[in-house]
């Protein structure tokens, strides 16, 4: 999908009104107080609480009090949410049955019509992030009061899949950019931004006395956002905050003295260089692209992140379908890549990627200076990246991604497939034909089996025997936490409330 995109884009928030009712509309009712408040502290403050918004770092706070009819399970595994279950009438045709006596935070009763509404503004709403992971869906409709039908273009295996991240809210509401009105284990209480001190935003959640699933632990949450990192860590060292996301590595330590333990868990993205091979262009020779492999010391570049990235030979992570663990990437062999370089008479080339990059670009430069290779590493803003790429105006480029699906079609169809009107979004010059029908076919293939094996040989093909790119490095969260608190991970990094015990 278009965002997963490595630099997630960042769309001006727009601060949200509460419904006035909400806090009053459970007075009196016992909520199960644990006692101690839980304060999660984050790197990123949210821009805007939209259900529409597909950003990761407005999800982090999104996934609290919003659901979906489907969700994953800590290893990615589809389980129900919101839909108790759900299955195929035909190809193109899913039937989802909805949960009984789900209540919304304003006390209205969930049913089918909030659903259709939901997934409609998803699909058509102009502020819609959601437009292109709902893009094989034709129509949603009622059945009746817990049924809905979805009717897809053609068959769409993943349906339940992409349907994790289109959160359901009431179709009473309105203004549903602004009023948070969700499903989930706890609903917001209030929200307040600081213009100094600390903590720049600051969330504040109530355990939902009426949530159909299991009751959190602690009733009582804050989502905190503190941008400086000396701040976050003197923030858990103190106590003030249970739970930190995003720690530091050379806060790590530190941190570890004063008895706060760390955890990491990798998030499924995944970093790497694509290359531009159509014809015209430098690296159209898988020679060069083979020598541009060999020239990096990945090993080297992992060291550098203190062990809190994994090598990867793959554009895909862990937990991810579609991976292979038998795929063999090209070694690092600085001798072999400086002979084919000069075979070639290449001297110098360049290298895109966005602004604030530059400790990985600095590292890439000074691989190739080793070699006798001056590469050029050209920085820009977000905007006109994403415009070089898609108008297949870099040779080398470097991009990352997150497979929030689970699944490793939505980079396939988004970045490797040729460009057509249904894929190849952020294609930046990478043309296959066999690997445009392989990925074509996964997108329709229902058997999963067989399914698994088309996404495990588009998989070679990229790597070992086109090299379209060079995988890097899986990202790891790192996590902190204050004693007494602990929390299971998951396999795409998100840290629920209502998970932390």
């Amino acid at each position: 999908m278009v965002l997963g995109f490595f630099v997630i884009m960042i769309f001006a928030g727009v601060l949200f009104f509460l419904r006035a009712p909400l806090t009053s509309i459970f007075a009196g009712v016992d909520d199960g107080d644990k006692g101690q408040e839980l304060v999660i502290a984050y790197a990123e403050s949210f821009t805007t609480l939209s259900p529409l918004n597909y950003e990761v770092r407005n999800r982090n706070y999104l996934g609290n009090f919003y659901e979906g009819l489907t969700r994953f399970d800590k290893n990615l595994a589809i389980e129900p949410a919101l839909a108790v279950s759900w299955g195929q009438i035909d190809d193109e045709t899913w039937e989802f049955s909805l949960r009984s006596d789900v209540y919304f935070h304003d006390g209205s009763l969930l049913d089918s019509g909030d659903v259709v509404s939901s997934i409609e503004k998803a699909m058509q709403d102009e502020n819609s992030q959601l437009k292109s992971l709902l893009s094989s869906v034709q129509s949603v409709s009622a059945v009746d009061d817990k049924t809905v039908t979805i009717v897809t273009n053609g068959v769409d295996p993943i349906l339940p899949n992409r349907l994790v991240h289109v959160y359901i809210y009431s179709s009473e509401v309105t203004d549903f950019e602004n009023v948070v009105i969700g499903t989930g284990p706890y609903y917001v209480a209030s929200s307040e931004t600081f213009n100094e001190g600390m903590i720049s935003q600051e969330l504040s959640l109530k355990a939902f006395p009426y949530y159909w699933g299991l009751k959190p632990v602690y009733s009582d949450v804050k989502l905190v956002a503190i941008p400086n990192s000396s701040d976050r860590e003197e923030a858990i060292s103190s106590g003030s905050v249970s739970v930190l996301v995003n720690v530091p590595i050379d806060s790590v330590s530190s941190l570890e003295e004063v008895g706060i333990k760390i955890q990491t868990q990798p998030n499924l993205d995944v970093n790497f260089l694509l290359f531009n091979t159509l014809d015209g262009n430098v690296f159209n020779n898988i020679a060069l692209r083979e020598a541009f492999f060999m020239a990096l010391n990945r090993d080297e570049l992992v060291s550098t992140l203190s062990g809190y990235a994994n090598l990867t030979d793959q554009f895909i992570g862990q937990g991810v379908n579609g991976y292979d663990s038998t795929i063999s990437a090209l070694s690092y062999n600085s001798d072999q890549a400086k002979n084919i370089f000069e075979e070639y008479g290449i001297e110098e080339l360049s290298v895109y990627m966005v602004s604030d990059m530059t400790a990985l670009g600095d590292f890439i430069k000074d691989q190739f200076a080793a070699i006798g290779i001056d590469a050029e590493i050209v920085y820009s803003d977000l905007q006109t990246f994403q415009q070089g790429i898609l108008d297949n105006e870099y040779d080398v480029y470097f991009m990352g991604w997150k497979c929030d699906l689970g699944d490793a079609s939505d980079l396939y169809e988004t970045v490797f497939h040729s460009k057509t009107d249904l894929y190849g979004a952020y294609n930046g010059g990478y043309s296959n034909s066999e690997v445009d029908s392989l990925i074509e076919d996964a997108s329709i293939e229902e058997d999963a089996m067989n399914r698994l094996s088309i996404l495990k040989e588009i998989a070679h093909i990229l790597v070992e025997d086109d090299v379209a790119g060079v995988p890097m490095f899986e990202s790891e969260v790192i996590y902190g936490f204050k004693d007494g608190v602990s929390w299971s991970p998951r396999v795409d990094g998100y840290l629920w409330a209502s998970d932390v015990r």
